[in-house]
């Protein structure tokens, strides 16, 4: 006869494990210069108007020579601004016990994909206006919205994103780490953009203009005039 099971083995499993898209943030480090580092995130964090304070940041240190003081010293420093940092980006292993004492992951270095074609129309999510408090995300495809996306809405693609009409809210392509997305608006008012992580406040955004392409070139988010 079998062995009956006890009330404890018969109770369900206590959590279970999910991956999911969550867009955060990441600071790209061009130089090794703690002082310029301290400063200039400082600023950030104060036009940011919160946005970088309480929440998930990942520091991307390229292919710099990173020592381990310097290393200690940048993620301490953002997080005593609030900044919840809780992986890196870097080449090598050899800071993976500094990694493990201060509770952040090593991703490893960042990979560049290769352009990729137009999206077709069955890779595609098109939407009509997103009204405030809306948030809207395209998995694994682009976004096309025929309307506005209004101030405190926001629109979020793992692809690019185009707005044919007013972008006043936030807009954040390339959200699963692709370089080589863009956003492109008829008129632009945002509040942030960002692509693949990088991205610029309304402080830092060229707005009051008519039809605009923003990219990403060498980490930085690029304003043009669209072709």
């Amino acid at each position: 006869m079998d062995a009956q099971q006890s009330p404890l083995q018969r109770q369900p499993e206590c959590f279970s494990i999910k991956s999911g898209q969550v867009p955060f943030a990441t600071i790209v480090l061009h130089r090794l210069d703690i002082a310029q580092f301290q400063q200039q995130l400082s600023k950030q964090v104060e036009l940011g108007a919160g946005l970088l304070v309480d929440a998930p940041v990942v520091l991307d240190f390229g292919k710099l020579p990173v020592g381990e003081a310097f290393f200690k010293q940048v993620v301490q420093a953002a997080r005593s601004m609030g900044l919840i940092i809780f992986a890196v980006r870097m080449k090598g292993e050899d800071l993976n016990a500094s990694c493990q004492q201060l509770r952040v992951a090593n991703l490893g270095p960042a990979h560049v994909k290769p352009a990729k074609e137009a999206p077709s129309p069955e890779r595609t999510r098109i939407v009509r206006q997103v009204r405030s408090g809306q948030q809207i995300y395209a998995r694994n495809t682009s976004l096309v919205i025929f309307g506005h996306v209004s101030d405190g809405a926001e629109v979020i693609a793992d692809g690019d994103i185009y707005v044919h009409g007013n972008l006043r809210g936030k807009a954040m392509a390339g959200a699963s780490g692709n370089t080589n997305a863009m956003i492109y608006c008829d008129q632009l008012h945002a509040q942030l953009v960002s692509i693949n992580g990088i991205y610029a406040v309304n402080e830092k955004i060229p707005i009051d203009r008519g039809a605009t392409l923003i990219s990403l070139s060498e980490n930085q988010l690029e304003f043009g005039d669209p072709q």
